[in-house]
């Protein structure tokens, strides 16, 4: 046996590792696979656009396993069949396993990156979408559940959104269709507690703003997008350990008010203190920014949506008034 042999031998082990593995840490997430999950991931590759994946494998599969019972009239090296059906099988494995988290968000560029990022911070496991196909990020490709009919997408992303452990929302694209999922979200007591909400960076939540009056005495956890897959790699590895939830930072925890609108909060561009707003989130309805004389350095500072948050009450009031 030559050492590119040997080397091959050892790339196509260890393919079947990371997938053993994979299986085993999702079969914890889950806290024991079903074979109605593993079932209904069939039915979700059908309606997707990866449609003809697990077909082809079938062939491939198929052929390899043919052409092998052939061996004595066609001599094939090992290693070429072992990498073949180590190829074929991977394909199966991938496209059937049950996700850890579902992502729910636009199609946005800044979706995919956030979907990337979560990809490459949650220890092997898989992340799923539902966003419109990329062809230039084929690691994001794999794990695309886009339905080839649009009027179906509701048949593939409710049944993950019931059975997926964790559940991603992307908040700061306020599309149609992630507004529908949040709102039905919040209507299941099932649902919410294991959703986390990205932000952005300064909390505020196009999404949330939108379906604020279902949020209305719900905790719910939110995250800015540039600590999001800090936070999840956290959650899952506490869920693969047994340890359950993670301890969130307060500032992750929102209850909603009884008022849907909620107080905005400023970050003085001087001092870097924060201040409250005389308008309450309810502004973005009717303008997209203005003025605010600052109570802290005494100067006026222009706000907008990228460098204001909303925060509960109860956090609005320890801070001065502009």
């Amino acid at each position: 046996m030559s050492y590119i042999e040997i080397f091959f031998y050892v790339v196509f082990t260890i393919m079947i590792f990371v997938h053993v593995r994979a299986w085993y840490f999702t079969n914890r997430m889950y806290g024991g696979l079903s074979t109605e999950i593993i079932a209904d991931m069939f039915v979700f590759v059908r309606k997707s656009f990866k449609r003809w994946m697990l077909p082809l494998a079938s062939i491939a599969l198929f052929l390899l396993l043919w052409v092998f019972s052939l061996n004595s009239q066609i001599p094939i090296p090992s290693v070429i069949f072992y990498g073949c059906l180590v190829i074929g099988l991977s394909t199966f494995s991938w496209n059937i396993q049950p996700p850890t988290i579902l992502l729910l968000a636009s199609s946005k560029e800044e979706s995919i990156d956030l979907f990337l990022a979560i990809k490459h911070s949650i220890l092997g496991l898989r992340i799923v979408a539902l966003l419109a196909p990329s062809q230039e990020k084929i690691t994001f490709y794999m794990d695309n559940f886009r339905t080839v009919d649009d009027s179906e997408w509701r048949t593939v992303a409710y049944p993950l959104m019931e059975k997926t452990p964790i559940i991603v929302v992307d908040t700061r694209q306020a599309t149609s269709g992630v507004v529908e999922e949040v709102q039905r979200i919040l209507s299941y007591e099932n649902l919410f507690p294991k959703t986390v909400f990205v932000t952005f960076a300064s909390g505020y939540a196009p999404v949330l703003d939108k379906v604020t009056n279902k949020a209305i005495g719900k905790s719910i956890i939110t995250v800015g997008d540039n600590e999001a897959s800090d936070l999840l790699h956290k959650l899952v590895k506490s869920r693969i350990s047994g340890r359950g939830i993670v301890d969130y930072d307060e500032k992750q925890v929102m209850k909603f008010e009884r008022n849907p609108y909620l107080p905005l909060l400023m970050d003085c561009p001087i001092t870097g203190k924060t201040f409250r707003l005389s308008l309450n989130s309810s502004v973005w309805e009717v303008s997209s920014g203005g003025t605010a004389k600052c109570p802290i350095c005494g100067d006026t500072h222009e706000f907008n949506r990228s460098n204001t948050r909303s925060a509960p009450f109860a956090e609005a009031q320890n801070f001065p008034y502009a």
